[in-house]
């Protein structure tokens, strides 16, 4: 069965803490079918450069009380069908972005992911 949520438990994704996002895409990671760190730098001309920095280094620039965003959707683009999660930092002279893409019947797991973070039976 093909996943079919368009978006993936969307008031639940925004009451993840800092904790439960660095949880929910450590986990994610490990059944991704893709992953890569892109980088921002507001100095130059506004594009984002694919980098080879590690998944951890990454997340290491991910701050508890800095301002970023997180979000889980699902992407209908160019005959592709998949799951795309992506946090990054914002207000930075380097903003970091975090890509997952994953299998669309990986969905339920990502939801059970976010429900564990978040104690939803």
């Amino acid at each position: 069965m093909t996943y079919q949520s368009k978006s993936i438990m969307f008031e639940e994704v925004q009451q993840l803490s800092y904790d439960n996002k660095m949880n929910v895409l450590r986990k994610a990671k490990e059944i991704g079918s893709d992953w890569y760190v892109d980088i921002l730098n507001c100095s130059e001309p506004f594009k984002r450069k694919r980098t080879d920095v590690s998944f951890e280094k990454a997340l290491s620039n991910f701050k508890e009380d800095d301002l970023s965003h997180f979000t889980i959707i699902k992407r209908d683009m160019f005959g592709e069908n998949y799951i795309e999660i992506c946090w990054n930092t914002m207000g930075f002279t380097n903003d970091y972005f975090i890509w997952l893409h994953l299998d669309l019947d990986n969905g339920p797991m990502v939801e059970g992911f976010i429900k564990e973070e978040l104690g939803i039976p």
